[in-house]
C-alpha cells in the first residue's frame, strides 16, 4: 500500500508541474496564449486518464484482496490471490498467500485432532457427558447412552435432569459447577442393577462440565458372588463337619461299646466324609476350569457315546425314584470332537438334577438333534420347575434354587465344561410344569467320513 501511495503522489506531482508550466507560459507570453490553453487542456485530460487507469488497476487488486479475505473469514482456507507479473513485488499479496497457506495447514491439523478425539470419545468404554452451566447436554457418547438408556441422537436437545434423573449424579454435577475441584461419587440405580462411578470436572472457565461414567455393575456383581461363595462354602463345610463331630462325640461317650450302634455311626461318618471329599474335588475341578488350567483330551465321539454311559449309570437311581428315564436319538447324527470324561460328567450332572427334582411317576427325556452347525442336546423333566427369579442364577457356584443335598457346583461345572468345548448352555422352565436344560456342541471341521 505504501508503494501505491508513492506512485500516485509522484504522478500527481509531475502533472501539476506540467500544468504550472503551461500557466506560466500563458501569463508571460500573451502571443502564445492559445497554444498554452490547448497544452493545458491536453495535460488535464492526460492526467485524468492516467490517474483513473492507475486507480482502477489498484482498486481491482483491493477488491480481489477484500474478496479473498472474506473467503478466509468464512472458513475457505484455499483462497489465494494470483497477482499479475508486474505486481509480484508487492509484499502484501505474498504475505496474504503465505498466511492463507499457514491457516489451511493449521485448520487441517485441527480437523485431524478433532477426528481423533471424536473417535476416542465414540469408542470409549466409559460414558462421557458434557453440559453447559444451565444443564443442557452438549455431548453424549454411545457408552453413556447405553448406561443411561437414552437415545444419543436426541439427548443433546434435553437437559441433564431428563437424561440422568438420579439425585446423587445431579448433586455431583451441581457441586462440580460450584467448585473447580474434581468431584467423584458412586451412583447406584437398584431398579436397573446399575452402579456407576461418576467423576465431574469443569472447564471453559466454569461454563461447561464434563462427567465421566465408569460402570462398576460387573465388579459389584463379582463382589456379591465372592461374598455368597464364602458364605455358601462355610455352610456346606459346616454341615458334614458338624455331623462327623457329633458322631465322634457320641462314640467317645461310650457308643463304641455297642457294635451295631458303632457301625451305624461309622457309616454315617463315612457318608459325610464322602460328601466332603466330593465337594472338595468339585471345587478343585471348577477352579481348574475357570482358570483355564484344565486341558481337554478331545476325541471323535458319537452323540450316543456321550449320552449312553451317564444314562446307564443313573438308570437304577431313576427306578428307585419311580421316574421314567428315556433317550431319544435320531439316526445319522454327526460325530463330535469332545473330551469323553468331561462331557459325560456334564451330562451326568444335568440328568441327575432332572431325576432328583421330578416327583414319582414323572418323566425325564434326554434327546439330541442336529442343527446347522451344531448338535443340540436337551434334558427335559416333568418336575416342579424353577422359579423365574432363580432361573438366571442356576449355573452359579453353590447356588441352589430348590431344596437339595448336593454341593451346588454341578451346574457350574457343566457350564464351564460346555463353554470350554466352544458350546453354549441354557435353561428354560415354567414353574409347576417342568424344566428343560440344553447345551449345544459345535460340529467338527474335519469330521471323519462315517456316520454314528
Amino acid at each position: 500500500m505504501r508503494g501505491l501511495s508513492l506512485r500516485v503522489a509522484a504522478l500527481t506531482t509531475a502533472l501539476v508541474g506540467v500544468v504550472n508550466g503551461g500557466m506560466a507560459l500563458l501569463l508571460v507570453s500573451p502571443v502564445n496564449r492559445g497554444r498554452a490553453l490547448v497544452l493545458a487542456a491536453l495535460t488535464a485530460l492526460l492526467s485524468g486518464f492516467l490517474v483513473g487507469a492507475f486507480t482502477h488497476r489498484y482498486a481491482a487488486w483491493l477488491a480481489r484482496l477484500e474478496g479473498a479475505l472474506r473467503r478466509l473469514a468464512e472458513g475457505d482456507f484455499q483462497a489465494r490471490i494470483l497477482a499479475p507479473q508486474r505486481a509480484r513485488e508487492h509484499a502484501l499479496l505474498t504475505a496474504f498467500n503465505q498466511t492463507a497457506e499457514r491457516l489451511q495447514a493449521h485448520a487441517a491439523g485441527l480437523a485431524e485432532v478433532q477426528s481423533r478425539l471424536a473417535a476416542i470419545v465414540d469408542h470409549a468404554a466409559e460414558g462421557v457427558v458434557i453440559t453447559d452451566a444451565a444443564g443442557h447436554v452438549l455431548l453424549l457418547n454411545p457408552a453413556a447412552a447405553r448406561l443411561l438408556q437414552v437415545d444419543a441422537a436426541t439427548a443433546t436437545t434435553r437437559v441433564l435432569a431428563e437424561v440422568a434423573p438420579f439425585p446423587t449424579l445431579l448433586s455431583l454435577w451441581e457441586a462440580c459447577l460450584r467448585a473447580p475441584e474434581k468431584q467423584t461419587d458412586i451412583v447406584e440405580v437398584p431398579s436397573r442393577g446399575l452402579v456407576l462411578q461418576v467423576t465431574g470436572v469443569t472447564f471453559g472457565e466454569g461454563r461447561q462440565c464434563l462427567l465421566l461414567l465408569h460402570d462398576l455393575s460387573r465388579f459389584r456383581q463379582m463382589e456379591t458372588m465372592r461374598s455368597d461363595f464364602v458364605s455358601n462354602l462355610s455352610h456346606e463345610l459346616r454341615t458334614p463337619l458338624a455331623g462327623m463331630k457329633a458322631v465322634v462325640e457320641t462314640l467317645s461317650e461310650g457308643a463304641w461299646e455297642d457294635p451295631p450302634a458303632a457301625k451305624r455311626f461309622l457309616r454315617h461318618m463315612e457318608t459325610e466324609l464322602d460328601n466332603l471329599i466330593q465337594m472338595v474335588e468339585e471345587m478343585l475341578t471348577l477352579s481348574r476350569l475357570e482358570s483355564g488350567q484344565e486341558v481337554l483330551q478331545k476325541e471323535w465321539l458319537c452323540p450316543e457315546d456321550i449320552l449312553h454311559e451317564p444314562v446307564a449309570q443313573l438308570m437304577p437311581y431313576a427306578r428307585r425314584a419311580e421316574v421314567a428315564l428315556e433317550v431319544q436319538l435320531p439316526p445319522g447324527l454327526p460325530p463330535l470332537l469332545a473330551d469323553r470324561r468331561r462331557i459325560q460328567r456334564a451330562v451326568l450332572n444335568l440328568v441327575h438334577n432332572a431325576i432328583k427334582f421330578t416327583p414319582a411317576g414323572g418323566r425325564v427325556v434326554v434327546a439330541a438333534v442336529e442343527g446347522a452347525d451344531e448338535v443340540v442336546f436337551t434334558v427335559h423333566d416333568t418336575g416342579r420347575g424353577i422359579p423365574p427369579d432363580d432361573l438366571p442364577r442356576i449355573f452359579e457356584r453353590f447356588y441352589k434354587s430348590r431344596d437339595s443335598q448336593g454341593s451346588g457346583l454341578g451346574l457350574a461345572i457343566a457350564k464351564h465344561t460346555i463353554q470350554m468345548h466352544g458350546g453354549r448352555i441354557w435353561a428354560e422352565s415354567v414353574e409347576g410344569q417342568g424344566s428343560t436344560v440344553g447345551f449345544a456342541l459345535p460340529k467338527g471341521v474335519e469330521a471323519p467320513a462315517v456316520f454314528c
